[in-house]
């Protein structure tokens, strides 16, 4: 009997991999989700110690988004990752809500600059919200205050 040789991409990941790629990867868009965000934006946080520079959190929350388009959603996604440096973590943590993690980040100009290419030409209708970090914020900390911020901003009438 011949042994049967698979390539690597033939290979299926076991159960136990399965199951941690879930728990890292949004199954929509393959963006981040929380788990792998907060230790990005802890790593981020260290980054920029060492450098004496930021770390900006932009929130992109209500995202207005038809059911059913999950194509389109896909292509938000691909659409923000383009939208900033490779370095950087961009990660899906609900239905309709984004979080990017920015290292080095000099001032609120870069902030401003990064929030214009993220939602600049997609049509999109949504929250946008920006916080600016040193490095002894906590990632956690940090990501939940910048959602908590973004999610109860209340336009003015």
């Amino acid at each position: 009997m011949r042994p049967v040789t698979q390539s690597p991409d033939e290979v299926a990941m076991s159960p136990q991999s399965q199951e941690q790629y879930r728990n890292l990867f949004d199954p929509l868009t393959g963006v981040p989700t929380w788990a792998l965000l907060l230790d990005r934006t802890q790593v981020a946080l260290r980054r920029a110690a060492r450098a004496q520079r930021y770390v900006a959190v932009l929130v992109i929350h209500k995202v207005a988004w038809p059911p059913g388009h999950d194509e389109d959603l896909k292509a938000l996604a691909t659409h923000f990752l383009a939208s900033v440096r490779p370095d950087d973590t961009v990660a899906r943590v609900s239905d309709r809500t984004f979080v990017v993690v920015c290292c080095n980040v000099r001032d609120t100009g870069d902030v401003a600059r990064i929030a214009q290419r993220l939602v600049q030409d997609v049509g999109i209708e949504c929250h946008l919200g920006k916080l600016l970090a040193t490095f002894e914020a906590d990632a956690e900390a940090l990501i939940t205050r910048a959602l908590h911020e973004t999610m109860s901003f209340t336009p003015e009438r």
